[in-house]
């Protein structure tokens, strides 16, 4: 058993993406429009498989994917069971029959099973439709699985002229109530038996004159195990793209039977104590042609017993609402590739996505610039230049006249200080003039003076910061959107 990762391939910024065994332990959903690189992506997995040496199955609509799986294994894989069911081209036949009754249950079960995968593949989804082409399918495939019959032996419960034939099958069914219904039918007359069997051998003819299902499902001795098959690992590939060997009714009858086989050996597997049953992968391209929803139904059913399926299409509108519903939920592994509908692109990012929308995710945010005052400490510089300029002139004119007169005596002192004085002399004089002065002064000054100053002083300074005023969000529609865009819009292969 595998337990190495399985490696997807790279991301955007070229780290391995990988798968490891226990997240494999699911279903896996593959959806992309044709040249998207589902096949592809497919092809590198089957790949990985091959060199982890897991035990799965391919089953292709269209053979491109078998081919080159073939390919690959021819130049890589010499040591692997490899069984190939090449109905497209039918050289090499394998046996596998659909109708080989599965020991330990119940056989109306299983032919119910069988009728559900037929009528799915001739798109009938409701057996209650057709009431009287349900019951006779029944009868038919009870007698077929109940005596190991291969479809080629179909044919003779179907002949209105091999009575004696039927009657010796009849004789040996276990169900009362199956054998009372064909000896009924055995007593018709010719007409009302074509009447009461006519709508299943119109279905049935197409399958009994397809050369090609009457050699790979009339072997009955020698058809394939599935249940040999997962429980050992192998690899089966099967080819049913339409060619002049095959119809498409005939493959996608083949490919529904097929699955059913698959699903029935997967109920049956029993994992030892304490160990689960060996995981096999059923890889489905086009799975809407093989499963139908009896099957859906069972998808989480046959995880528990280590069937883990690859589903893969191009679009919703291929698929029932119901068989939908069951891929949507039970596949927990989902890839999508590009190229789909804008409908189908918004419901693959609702079922990726749901958990990544964000109704607070920011769409547009407003802010406003506003002023914070801020008390700072400032210096204010101040300097000044001056300059003075002074002029004048003077004139000055002055005029002054005089006159005067003097008279006097002398007197003459005895030697006797203390005599009396005896006058001397005597004289008179007089005189007048006059005097003129004029004169003139001029005077200029100029002057310059430079100053500084330095002051320190307190401020409130204004300090920008922004402030938001209004958000806008982006809606859950306008995200889903954008996902969906994201989804459709991935390059191509």
């Amino acid at each position: 058993m595998s337990s190495r990762p399985l490696l997807l391939g790279y991301d955007a910024k070229k780290r391995r993406v990988r798968l490891d065994s226990d997240d494999r332990k699911t279903h896996m959903h593959v959806l992309g429009s044709s040249g998207s690189g589902k096949s592809r992506f497919l092809e590198w997995m089957i790949r990985g498989d091959l060199r982890n040496r897991q035990g799965f199955c391919l089953i292709d609509p269209h053979g491109e994917l078998y081919d080159a799986t073939v390919a690959y294994c021819a130049r890589h894989v010499l040591d692997r069971d490899v069984i190939l069911l090449n109905l497209s081209d039918p050289k090499a036949v394998v046996g596998f029959n659909p109708f080989q009754r599965s020991p330990g249950s119940d056989v109306s079960v299983q032919v119910e099973r069988r009728i559900t995968a037929t009528m799915h593949a001739w798109g009938v989804e409701n057996t209650d439709e057709t009431p009287t082409l349900a019951r006779t399918l029944r009868l038919i495939y009870t007698v077929m699985m109940e005596q190991d019959l291969g479809l080629p032996q179909a044919e003779h419960l179907l002949n209105f002229g091999a009575k004696n034939i039927r009657s010796f099958l009849i004789e040996r069914v276990e169900s009362a109530l199956i054998r009372r219904e064909w000896l009924e039918l055995q007593e018709l007359r010719p007409k009302d038996w074509r009447d009461e069997i006519l709508s299943a051998k119109n279905r049935m003819f197409k399958l009994l004159t397809s050369v090609a299902l009457k050699r790979f499902m009339g072997l009955p001795n020698f058809s394939i195990s599935l249940s040999e098959v997962m429980d050992q690992g192998k690899v089966l590939l099967v080819n049913l793209k339409q060619s002049e060997h095959l119809s498409y009714e005939a493959a996608r009858t083949f490919g529904a039977l097929l699955v059913n086989g698959f699903f029935e050996s997967a109920i049956q597997r029993r994992s030892q104590p304490g160990r689960d049953p060996r995981p096999y992968y059923l890889y489905l391209d086009e799975f809407q042609n093989f499963v139908s929803l009896d099957i859906a139904r069972m998808l989480a059913e046959v995880r528990k017993f280590g069937l883990f399926l690859v589903l893969a299409h191009q679009y919703f509108e291929q698929l029932d609402e119901d068989i939908t519903a069951a891929a949507l939920n039970n596949c927990q592994i989902k890839a999508v590739f590009g190229g789909l509908s804008a409908d189908n692109s918004r419901k693959m990012a609702q079922e990726l996505f749901i958990g990544k929308l964000d109704p607070k995710k920011v769409k547009v945010c407003v802010y406003q610039t506003k002023f914070w005052p801020e008390y700072r400490r400032d210096k204010v510089y101040g300097k000044s230049n001056s300059t003075a300029n002074s002029s004048g002139s003077t004139e000055t004119t002055n005029t002054a006249a005089f006159s005067g007169s003097t008279t006097g005596q002398s007197f003459y002192t005895p030697d006797s200080w203390f005599g009396t004085s005896v006058p001397g002399t005597s004289s008179e004089l007089s005189s007048s003039g006059s005097t003129t002065t004029s004169g003139s002064a001029s005077s200029n000054s100029e002057s310059y003076a430079t100053s500084e100053s330095e002051v320190d002083i307190p401020i409130f300074f204004p300090v920008p910061f922004q402030e938001l005023s209004s958000i806008q969000y982006y809606s859950v529609e306008e995200q889903l959107t954008e996902l969906a865009a994201a989804l459709k819009l991935q390059f191509q292969r």
